[in-house]
């Protein structure tokens, strides 16, 4: 009992040690103490009535247990304690907005188990990422979309992570009218949030450092409708972004000399012939294959929309986009959901290419040269039919 006074007493004054932690160390003294009543009742029932028939080896025994269960575990289980225990950190340390008040933190969006959290803007436009900094998969980006977005070993979150240091339902990421929360989800080993542990919720921000598990994520929140990339040195600035399918969306206000027109822009090969831009496939099924970028905006993913189409679960519907400008190449991440990677650099802006470049989407690798344009193979051309929808042949060449 003396043992679960001085742990209390430790944890108050010093702020040390989490509630688990705590509860652990006083039910491993009160078990002891519970032990020691056995021995209690053998000093009277037998050592006080009837020394001179007790064997020496019934006396060590008992001795021994009285010394392991009475002092050695409690005593060894308050040194660790007091020894090993790190801070504790209150709301107010984690950084909790003040304004929030504990019935308000209380309201915050929660996972429920077999409902679907809605999207916060919608199914392709992310609120923010978490960007790996550490393991294979450093540099990528994982999309948040949803207004509450869950993270742990179980493979039903929403991120998953193959990790014995994370618990099976982790943590949560929750937006709440423009501000962002993650929240401890009673895990083993906690989370740590720019290297100070948290238990609870707490607010963070972007550029934020969390750690859940072994894994290290920095948090970027994605840019307000106002802001734009850093525009000045942005080389595509006073570029009009646009997909190879604007052109055949129906338009009434367009005449049809104009359409007519504009598909032919579109769909037309670079004038330049003799040297263009070719990407290479390094992996998978379609690796060796070559696919020039003799458009003005060439789409690259999975969806059979896309003007290059890669059939590999790594890959975003619409994941990345190279754009042709003054006979040069940039390439675009599209919001996947891995992100894309040139020369292992993390893509964040339009990256103007050279020749030997790498881009990695997902688990796949492309390489970019130049080459004449007889040498690699023109990419599919639409078919329009009488529908408002197109088809487009497949990019993967049938064995």
């Amino acid at each position: 009992m003396v043992t679960i006074a001085l742990n209390a007493l430790f944890t108050t004054l010093s702020r040390r040690g989490t509630t688990r932690q705590l509860a652990s160390a006083i039910v491993i003294c009160v078990i002891c103490a519970l032990l020691v009543l056995p021995a209690i009742v053998w000093y009277d029932l037998r050592f006080s009535n009837d020394q001179s028939t007790l064997s020496v080896a019934e006396i060590e025994t008992m001795l021994v247990y009285i010394v392991l269960f009475g002092w050695v575990i409690p005593i060894s289980t308050t040194c660790s304690y007091c020894l090993f225990t790190l801070p504790r950190l209150s709301m107010t340390a984690a950084h909790i907005p003040s304004q929030k008040s504990n019935k308000a933190r209380s309201q915050l969006p929660r996972y429920q188990s077999g409902v679907i959290a809605p999207f916060v803007h919608n199914e392709d436009t992310p609120w923010g990422w978490l960007e790996y900094r550490n393991g294979r998969f450093q540099g990528q980006r994982l999309e948040l979309k949803r207004v509450v977005v869950t993270i742990g070993r179980g493979e039903d979150n929403d991120i998953w992570l193959d990790d014995d240091m994370a618990s099976r339902h982790h943590a949560e990421l929750a937006w709440d009218e423009g501000q962002v929360y993650v929240t401890d989800c009673d895990s083993l080993n906690g989370i740590l949030v720019k290297g100070r542990r948290v238990r609870g919720c707490v607010q963070i921000e972007s550029n934020d450092l969390l750690q859940i598990g072994s894994h290290r994520f920095v948090f970027i929140l994605s840019l307000s409708k106002g802001d734009t990339l850093s525009g000045q040195n942005d080389p595509l600035i006073k570029h009009v972004w646009r997909s190879s399918l604007d052109s055949l969306t129906d338009d009434d206000n367009l005449l049809p000399d104009a359409k007519s027109v504009q598909d032919e822009e579109m769909l037309a090969p670079s004038s330049n012939t003799e040297i263009c831009g070719v990407i290479i496939i390094q992996d998978g099924e379609m690796r060796g294959q070559s696919f020039l970028l003799d458009r003005p905006v060439t789409i690259v993913g999975r969806g059979v929309e896309c003007d290059i189409v890669i059939d590999d679960s790594s890959i975003s519907r619409r994941h990345v986009q190279f754009l042709r400008q003054n006979d040069e190449n940039y390439v675009q991440d599209i919001s996947s959901r891995n992100g894309t990677t040139v020369n292992n650099e993390p893509l964040s802006s339009p990256h103007l290419l050279t020749i030997g470049d790498i881009i990695c989407i997902g688990n796949i690798h492309m390489k970019y040269e130049l080459t004449q344009a007889m040498h690699a193979a023109p990419l599919a051309l639409i078919i329009k039919m009488n529908g408002p929808m197109p088809l487009r042949l497949p990019s993967k060449h049938k064995t």
